[in-house]
């Protein structure tokens, strides 16, 4: 039996897929995590589940691991990561634990556009020279538009999700 070849999805048809997925999600929260060195993709799939360990811990409890219904979900995808690997992602909030993790944020000034930007501390004590902006999702389909503004192919290989 002979099986044709399915026909090779040209690189917009991908990223609009992506977009679909992301818009699925039924994220709350928008977010941009910065690293200011160069850093291996592996190291990034590293402190993305422990940053995602650490929300869930602190918004959960220590059993948080055990709330696998209520855990924070999470999807980043790398931009640019032979130079400036930064990922732009998406979190879905448990509803109950909202409030717990706006607790976590905390409001700083951007140095060049001087607006303010919701920030997360605990990303700091993953990557000390890195930042973490949060935002609350008002147009889903809009934050997936920009997190695929740059994309690539190959970088589907190196999408995170979690848990």
């Amino acid at each position: 039996m002979n099986v044709e070849p399915l026909p090779c999805l040209n690189t917009e048809a991908q990223r609009l897929a992506l977009v679909e997925l992301i818009e699925k999600t039924n994220a709350t929260h928008a977010i941009t995590l910065t690293y200011a060195d160069s850093v291996p993709l592996k190291d990034a799939h590293r402190t993305t589940r422990a940053l995602m360990a650490r929300i869930d811990h602190a918004i959960l409890g220590p059993r948080w691991q055990r709330k696998a219904d209520k855990r924070t979900f999470a999807l980043f995808l790398p931009e640019k990561p032979a130079h400036a690997l930064h990922l732009h992602g998406v979190l879905r909030v448990y509803p109950s634990a909202q409030e717990r993790f706006g607790g976590l944020l905390v409001k700083q000034r951007n140095p060049r556009t001087y607006e303010e930007q919701l920030h997360l501390p605990l990303w700091r004590e993953i990557v000390p020279s890195g930042t973490c902006v949060v935002t609350p999702l008002f147009s889903l389909t809009g934050w997936a538009d920009y997190c695929t503004k740059s994309f690539q192919p190959e970088a589907l290989e190196h999408l995170i999700i979690l848990p």
